[in-house]
């Protein structure tokens, strides 16, 4: 008949829509939560490219104020810490994705201090790294305070042992010279 005409075609895409305001919203929620962390939390390549990472750590690395993030998580490892912390790293799977470690840092105002992380290895389907995400703390004063009871604790035992030492001296004996011998 040659009469001109239209076909519409509508699909209801309200589901995807909806999904898709509640993706966002959920992960605005979770970066509230992750930003206000008073822990570390990193997610780093396979080579420690830093890829995220939230206030907290970038206040204790002093990255605040730079507009440049630092190159690799790694850099902020002391050097004789690293062969360590990645032969760790290495050991994860998918099977054992998750690992505690604690190691020490180069802060950003220059100090070393101590740290444990907790690192979750993500995989891809052929089981190969395709990034690390860690939370951590800084553990510096309890190591201080374990080395200095360890220290303190060495030096009872040295007393003690002279006190043994001193109560077993014969009484005749020259306390001067018992003293200057030991």
């Amino acid at each position: 008949d040659g009469t001109a005409g239209s076909i519409f075609l509508i699909e209801d895409i309200t589901g995807e829509v909806l999904s898709s305001a509640d993706l966002k919203t959920s992960e605005a929620m979770y970066r509230a939560i992750v930003e206000s962390l008073m822990e570390m939390v990193i997610r780093f390549l396979p080579d420690g490219t830093e890829i995220f990472s939230n206030r907290a750590y970038q206040s204790y690395f002093n990255l605040l104020s730079s507009d440049q993030p630092e190159p690799s998580f790694f850099s902020k490892v002391e050097p004789a810490d690293q062969e360590m912390l990645r032969s760790d790293l290495s050991v994860l799977s998918r099977e054992k994705p998750d690992i505690t470690v604690a190691f020490r840092v180069h802060r950003g105002d220059g100090t070393t201090a101590w740290n444990t992380w907790t690192f979750h290895g993500v995989f891809d389907k052929e089981g190969l790294p395709r990034a690390y995400q860690g939370i951590g703390r800084d553990i510096t004063l309890e190591i201080e305070a374990k080395e200095h009871e360890t220290a303190r604790s060495e030096i009872l035992h040295a007393l003690s042992s002279k006190t043994v030492e001193f109560l077993r001296m014969d009484s005749e004996l020259d306390l001067y010279r018992f003293i200057g011998r030991n």
